[in-house]
């Protein structure tokens, strides 16, 4: 979390549009709250339903882990499909703030498994500190770092090295704080990366080599980081996998058979869920929005 998601985010919400986010922020936060919400419970009851091996609360904890979507696959869709313009915004903004909501189902479903109890009134609470607390310390240290920033270019201080390596460690710094307050780190960092957007930059034309050298590095390090974390994940595969493939009482069919089950009951939400979310969309500003809401682009979703 703090290695690869910390910058990952950072650096995803740096250069993402701010007129997009503000223009989207309705259906952003719908999808990344309220979407992430129902289908860790409606998915944990399909999944338990279908799949009764996995008991309800692991079922819940299953459907939190995945109902989160991850930004770095969304970029690498978009490279590969020519998604619309929109929906690329939507699902990439969707895609920086969800993991604080899916962490905290995560977190309930797994204590409700290990002790048999589930406060829904604590879960939610926890939720509001975690995303408000978060959001307030990425903001203050932004800030805090850029001015720091502008101090020492105002005493003439233009160290390169010095600059570059502020930026590099503001991420970590941010996620740290927020974790040590028991905050979420992911909203922290999310917050702070929107704050330092590079359109607004503290580097003027004067300090045009810092600013190039800090890109080009963050670039470097975007880039190593992305190609480690998928390296890691198929490595570990294998290991995750060894006690249920080597297992006799399980045939291994069954359990691609419940991958697919568990991969259509979430795909079946997620559509569901932005076709009714467009519609209702529509019929807000149907005289202003002229095309009726299409299926498949729910299902490109």
């Amino acid at each position: 979390m703090l290695l690869f998601v910390a910058p990952l985010l950072y650096s995803d919400a740096k250069h993402f549009p701010k007129k997009e986010l503000w223009e989207l922020r309705a259906p952003i936060f719908a999808n990344a709250i309220w979407l992430v919400f129902l289908t860790t419970i409606l998915g944990g009851f399909l999944i338990n339903f279908f799949v009764q091996e996995i008991s309800l609360p692991l079922s819940f904890a299953l459907a939190a882990v995945l109902s989160p979507t991850d930004p770095v696959a969304v970029q690498g869709i978009a490279e590969q499909v020519k998604l619309p313009k929109r929906l690329l915004s939507l699902v990439s903004g969707e895609s920086l703030i969800n993991d604080a909501s899916g962490l905290i189902a995560f977190k309930y479903a797994l204590a409700a498994f290990l002790t048999g109890t589930f406060s829904f009134r604590a879960a939610t609470q926890d939720f509001i500190y975690m995303a408000i607390i978060g959001a307030l310390i990425g903001y203050v240290l932004a800030k805090f770092i850029r001015l720091v920033e502008t101090a020492l270019l105002r005493q003439g201080i233009q160290d390169v090295v010095l600059h570059t390596t502020i930026q590099i460690l503001a991420p970590f710094i941010i996620y740290i704080s927020a974790e040590m307050a028991h905050a979420s780190g992911v909203i922290a960092v999310v917050v702070a990366g929107v704050i330092s957007i590079r359109q607004d930059s503290v580097y003027r034309r004067q300090y045009s080599e810092i600013k190039l050298v800090t890109n080009r590095v963050w670039e470097i390090i975007i880039y190593q980081l992305n190609g480690i974390v998928f390296v890691i994940l198929g490595a570990s595969l294998p290991f995750a996998m060894h006690s249920a493939m080597v297992n006799p009482s399980i045939n291994n069919f069954t359990l691609i058979w419940y991958v697919i089950i568990t991969w259509f009951i979430l795909l079946i939400i997620r559509t569901f869920w932005s076709y009714g979310y467009m519609w209702m969309s529509y019929f807000k500003s149907r005289n202003m929005v002229e095309v009726k809401p299409k299926f498949y682009t729910a299902l490109l979703t």
